[in-house]
């Protein structure tokens, strides 16, 4: 006998990992995390640390994408 599944499937979730480091890769803060539905789309903004300034050379302003791990390179000012 058929017995119908009234429970949708749960949607495949997805993360990207977002990581501050200097010109060696040394940490600046914590890494953040966002998570949402695979193949969603995001857009995240890289942020201001003191004492640094973003390289744009190494990393956007701002990254969009789909749900990856990401580096933002800075470089200490003088």
């Amino acid at each position: 006998k058929y017995k119908k599944n009234d429970t949708p499937d749960p949607v495949e979730q997805g993360s990207v990992t977002f990581k501050y480091v200097d010109s060696n890769s040394n940490e600046l803060q914590k890494p953040k995390t966002i998570k949402g539905d695979v193949d969603s789309k995001f857009s995240e903004s890289a942020p201001t640390i003191d004492g640094y300034k973003l390289d744009t050379s190494k990393s956007d302003e701002t990254y969009s994408g789909q749900f990856s791990r990401t580096r933002y390179y800075h470089s200490e000012l003088p």
